[in-house]
């Protein structure tokens, strides 16, 4: 996530728009949260332009009493 992190404070990447195709699907496991769902994302990725739907898998877990993103993940759905 760090390279992200330094990747959006650059403005190498920016998103305009970020849109969910359907309802997220929310599956809990004791103190792990799994958010799986496609959404259509427009902007710039490392400074090239992007647009598509992707595959969203984020990873969250509830530590000292808040929730933490501990993974992020998109791939590119096949159209």
């Amino acid at each position: 996530m760090s390279f992200l992190r330094v990747d959006l404070r650059s403005s190498a990447t920016t998103l305009d728009k970020i849109q969910h195709e359907e309802p997220p699907r929310v599956h809990i496991h004791g103190n792990v949260g799994i958010i799986t769902g496609d959404v259509t994302l427009v902007g710039q990725y490392g400074g090239k332009a992007v647009s598509g739907v992707y595959r969203s898998t984020h990873i969250w877990i509830f530590n000292a009493g808040r929730w933490q993103l501990l993974m992020n993940q998109l791939t590119a759905a096949e159209k």
